[in-house]
């Protein structure tokens, strides 16, 4: 039995990381991680979609091979850090998804996209409610 190989990973000094080089791809997927996950996170989805789409997941400071770097403390420090390498990557059409925390944090990004004039084609976006909606649950507050 062979053992699987490692993600093969060629990061630009930037935050963002891609697992799966696909340089033709039509369309650039952005992925954002949830609170205290890493890009590592999206490596199964950049190999179930590659060739046709070139997906980037966004590595946060304190994370992995950024741990080194001090954490950012809010969703918009976090959005503010990504505009920059999102922008960078912006020469094809892309999207941008998040999960949880990192749905937030592609919303907030997509908003300053806008204002520069650079929007998605699409933002897709799991694990959260609309930003709109006003939880009226207390589930952290449960006991165990």
């Amino acid at each position: 039995m062979t053992a699987a190989a490692a993600p093969r990973v060629t990061a630009p000094p930037t935050s963002l990381r891609r697992f799966r080089p696909t340089a033709e791809a039509p369309v650039r997927l952005v992925c954002f991680p949830h609170a205290g996950g890493a890009a590592t996170a999206y490596v199964p989805l950049a190999e179930a979609l590659e060739p046709e789409v070139d997906t980037l997941a966004m590595q946060y400071p304190g994370r992995q091979d950024r741990r080194h770097e001090p954490c950012l403390d809010s969703v918009d420090a976090l959005a503010d850090a990504a505009l920059e390498a999102v922008l960078g990557v912006a020469d094809r059409p892309f999207a941008l998804f998040g999960h949880s925390m990192g749905a937030s944090v592609a919303f907030e990004v997509t908003h300053r996209l806008r204002r520069e004039g650079r929007a998605p084609t699409a933002l897709f976006v799991s694990g959260r409610t609309a930003p709109s909606c006003m939880r009226t649950d207390r589930v952290h507050l449960r006991g165990d």
